[in-house]
């Protein structure tokens, strides 16, 4: 792994599971899509994309801490119900390996960016497909290969206000 855990975009937060919700729903997933969280901390995003959107084909959470990965696998047994499969990896997301790997082939990936350095996530996605959707949480991407679809503002956001951009 590139980077040392005492990184400071190695903050964890989590994402509002209503406001997460909100926010896919801008994407638009379609059946048998792949959705790739990207930094997926105890994997409450991903297992919420699974449990929302049960007809997405694998739903993968890519996480730079070993220790969230184990809880997050654990997890996943706890969500009951129809859900799409979901597979949890120690990795980071900037290393090309996993890159080409999970990200080639995500139609949907989803990043809570408020703490990631600057570039990284931008960097990071070279390596997707054309017409997929990048889903991001206070960071909104830049550049000549991201074409702006959506903005959404975190209406429930009680003690800080994220806003959401497809």
């Amino acid at each position: 792994m590139n980077r040392e855990v005492r990184d400071k975009s190695l903050r964890y937060s989590e994402t509002n599971l209503d406001f997460m919700a909100v926010l896919l729903r801008s994407a638009d997933p379609s059946p048998r899509q792949t959705l790739v969280t990207l930094g997926s901390g105890t994997g409450r995003s991903t297992l919420a994309a699974a449990a929302l959107y049960p007809s997405l084909s694998k739903c993968v959470g890519i996480e730079f801490l070993p220790e969230l990965v184990k809880l997050s696998n654990g997890y996943r047994g706890k969500v009951k119900g129809r859900k799409a499969s979901s597979e949890f990896v120690a990795g980071d997301f900037t290393d090309d390996a996993i890159s080409s790997r999970f990200l080639s082939n995500a139609d949907i990936v989803f990043a809570t960016a408020t703490f990631f350095n600057r570039g990284e996530l931008e960097a990071s996605l070279d390596s997707l497909k054309v017409g997929a959707k990048v889903v991001t949480v206070d960071e909104r991407l830049r550049g000549k290969r991201f074409k702006f679809v959506d903005e959404v503002n975190d209406a429930a956001g009680d003690l800080q206000l994220n806003t959401g951009y497809v």
